[in-house]
């Protein structure tokens, strides 16, 4: 049986010969859980190396490009064709689905570099570009996605799709006429509150601001906060339904 391999620099990972050495042993007939105990790693991690291993051969156990990766900018060539397209064509002559007056947009810009060549670009890619060369481009988005098939743009470039629009326009304008031209409704008139109406029936009594000398004034007010106070419970005396005598539920009788 082979002697226990070393790990690798970083201490927990193989190297590219290790991890061959290894899946060499498997195709001789070694078990992962064995080669696993030996190696000190999880058969999960035997397993899934031979499975990269099956699937990409040594390419397999190679170690990835880590990070992010880095999306592909088109070619001087594939910009120089670009740039014929841009000031030679419009988004609708290039089978975009926009409307004929649309003008080029960075989306659309981007949608025609995805379709053209399947390249994913950004901005950064293409805003430069489009000062070098001069063109200018409209911060409007388009008006239809671009992600119709042809027979959609036939038809949103036809007379019968720019007569229904003008229809839907005038029915618009009609509605809006209407609406500024309508009377507001008048439902039935809200009763008034019953206080309202009783306070209204009731005469009230005539307040006299005048000021009469004959009238001792702090000896009124006395008498007359004398007589709240009278009308006030003393502390302790039950009133309203707690009060003795009161036709009230009796209390439940509590479960010893």
């Amino acid at each position: 049986m082979a002697g226990k391999v070393e790990h690798g620099k970083g201490g927990g990972r193989f190297t590219f010969e290790e991890k061959l050495a290894l899946m060499q042993r498997l195709e001789g007939g070694e078990t992962q859980k064995a080669i696993a105990r030996e190696s000190g790693v999880t058969r999960q991690y035997i397993s899934l190396m031979w499975q990269n291993y099956q699937k990409d051969g040594d390419d397999g156990l190679r170690p990835g490009i880590r990070g992010r990766k880095r999306h592909r900018k088109p070619t001087p060539e594939e910009y120089a064709a670009l740039r014929v397209a841009l000031q030679n064509g419009t988004p609708a002559s290039e089978n975009l689905a926009v409307k004929p007056e649309q003008p080029w947009t960075l989306e659309l810009v981007r949608a025609y570099i995805l379709r053209r060549w399947d390249i994913k670009t950004v901005r950064a890619d293409i805003i430069p570009k489009l000062r070098e060369w001069g063109i200018r481009y409209a911060t409007m988005e388009p008006s239809v996605p671009e992600d119709f098939g042809e027979d959609f743009v036939r038809y949103i470039n036809s007379p019968l799709a720019k007569q229904i629009a003008e229809r839907e326009k005038e029915y618009h304008r009609r509605w809006i006429e209407d609406m500024e031209n309508r009377k507001p409704k008048r439902g039935r008139p809200r009763k008034k509150p019953v206080a309202e109406e009783a306070a209204k029936a009731t005469p009230q009594p005539e307040i006299d601001d005048e000021f009469d000398p004959n009238v001792d004034y702090v000896k009124l007010l006395a008498e007359t906060q004398k007589a709240q106070q009278a009308q006030i419970p003393a502390p302790g005396v039950r009133t309203g339904k707690h009060r003795k005598g009161s036709n009230r539920t009796k209390p439940k009788k509590r479960k010893r």
